[in-house]
């Protein structure tokens, strides 16, 4: 495997969209771009502190379709003056919208 190079089951899509999504723990609905994903999971970018562990509903913009997963990891993104997070997430199981 070349240097650098990802350990991935599936191949990841680059692609830039506005996303939905919502902790289970809580009703409020953020916010957020979702810049990469693949069979497995996704990458998107919030202003909300989504921490690892966290399981999450994930929706398209127009609400059309929602999956379950879960916070893998996040990041602090610096930004200008705006707080961002990059968020990866699995999810909890890709095959069925819920």
């Amino acid at each position: 495997m070349p240097a650098g190079a990802e350990n991935r089951f599936s191949e990841r899509y680059w692609l830039t969209a506005a996303i939905k999504f919502a902790s289970i723990k809580s009703e409020a609905l953020g916010k957020a771009m979702i810049m990469n994903c693949s069979e497995g999971g996704a990458y998107f970018e919030a202003e909300a502190d989504l921490q690892p562990g966290t399981p999450v509903f994930i929706a398209n913009a127009d609400d059309s379709k929602f999956f379950r997963a879960k916070v893998i990891w996040r990041r602090e993104l610096s930004r200008l003056d705006i707080k961002k997070f990059g968020i990866g997430i699995q999810y909890l199981d890709p095959t069925v919208a819920v």
